[in-house]
């Protein structure tokens, strides 16, 4: 089979430009700066969860450390109320039962103001995880940050594209009857329908061929197309390609 070797070239252009395409279409939709993105807003609205835990857990705790400050003021006026009451009563057994009270109210003061130093420590480390865990202004910057980043791949990749369409396009001019018909067989039958032969490997298959056949290829006319013999993409030699250049 014969073609020029200007059609050989834009089969070859169509080919390459048609498998850099496919790459970058299936690029679009795995983006390293979409998926950047994507565990930014994870890992902020995580982060803004555990700030609000910790935010409603130290409000909890306020209106437990609020009712231990109550019992304690009342504890602490009871105390007061007893000691007055001791000083001025003279029965023994009056004065038994004022100081069993004291006491008794005294050791509940304790325990509740050792409770509301607890509680008060609690507070303050669910305060400071809340201030630090997150920071809504930071949080905005670098989803701003992070969203500029995917519009610029985007943008780069929409370009490159483009490109790869457009010379699609300008090869499909000059590729019709035989030729058309040659590549659409090919491209059914190939993951790559037509490559370069690099040295002595498919740019296809990407297998070695044997010395005496890349010998023969040497031999032929530029416009004669060749095979390859592992996978059968057509190979397009620097024979043609130089054929073409040389124009």
């Amino acid at each position: 089979m014969r073609l020029s070797p200007q059609i050989q070239v834009a089969m070859l252009e169509k080919a390459e430009n048609q498998t850099l395409l496919d790459g970058l279409t299936a690029r679009q939709n795995v983006l390293p700066e979409r998926a950047e993105l994507q565990e930014l807003r994870k890992k902020h609205s995580r982060q803004a969860s555990e700030a609000a835990r910790s935010k409603l857990s130290a409000s909890d705790i306020g209106r437990d450390i609020a009712k231990l400050e109550s019992d304690i003021n009342k504890l602490k006026a009871r105390e007061k109320a007893d000691r007055l009451s001791l000083g001025a009563a003279e029965d023994a057994s009056t004065r038994r039962d004022l100081e069993h009270d004291l006491r008794s109210t005294k050791r509940r003061r304790e325990r509740a103001e050792q409770e509301l130093q607890q509680y008060e420590r609690m507070q303050e480390a669910y305060q400071v995880d809340a201030e630090h865990e997150y920071d809504a202004d930071e949080a905005h910057d670098d989803i701003v940050a992070a969203k500029q980043r995917l519009n610029d791949a985007e943008v780069d990749l929409i370009a490159r594209i483009s490109i790869a369409e457009t010379r699609i396009e300008e090869a499909d001019k000059l590729i019709d009857g035989s030729a058309a018909k040659l590549y659409r067989r090919l491209a059914l039958a190939n993951g790559i329908p037509v490559a370069r032969l690099n040295g002595r490997t498919c740019g296809s298959c990407f297998m070695e061929l044997d010395v005496g056949t890349v010998h023969e290829f040497t031999t032929l006319a530029p416009e004669e197309v060749t095979f390859c013999p592992e996978c059968g993409a057509m190979i397009v030699r620097a024979e043609t390609l130089g054929a073409v250049k040389g124009k």
